[in-house]
């Protein structure tokens, strides 16, 4: 992940609060770098404590992506209050076989910490830290 995207995936995630951020990881290039946070708004009727993709939003980012040759990496949203771990909400909302980046952003405003996954089998493993590789 490029500083200028973990920069942008903190600060989305501490503007939504009090309620959770979500959203699409990009990158531009084939080595898949995250270079791109996506903000989808979060349509849930408990946002504080749950998220869920606008499905409008998530269509167009999603097209967006393709028509600029980005590549879907992975997902991310945040804890507001909690620590970047995924709760039983965040396994039961994974679709099957996603294999993908799974990010969680712990948004405390005095130290944001994100942690990145990668989901296989239907378990989320941790990746370690989210690692600055450019930008």
């Amino acid at each position: 992940m490029t500083s200028d995207a973990l920069r942008q995936l903190i600060a989305h995630s501490l503007e939504a609060l009090p309620a959770e951020a979500c959203g699409l990881l990009l990158s531009r290039d084939d080595d898949l770098t995250i270079d791109c946070i996506v903000p989808i708004r979060n349509s849930s009727p408990s946002p504080e404590r749950r998220f869920s993709f606008d499905p409008r939003d998530w269509i167009k980012a999603f097209y967006d992506a393709q028509k600029n040759q980005q590549h879907l990496v992975g997902f991310f949203h945040s804890h507001p209050s909690g620590a970047p771990l995924p709760s039983a909400t965040d396994y039961a909302g994974l679709p099957q076989g996603y294999g993908g980046i799974y990010c969680i952003v712990s948004a405390a405003p005095d130290a944001p910490l994100v942690k990145a996954y990668r989901e296989h089998d239907g378990e989320l493993h941790p990746l370690g830290r989210v690692c600055i590789l450019r930008g």
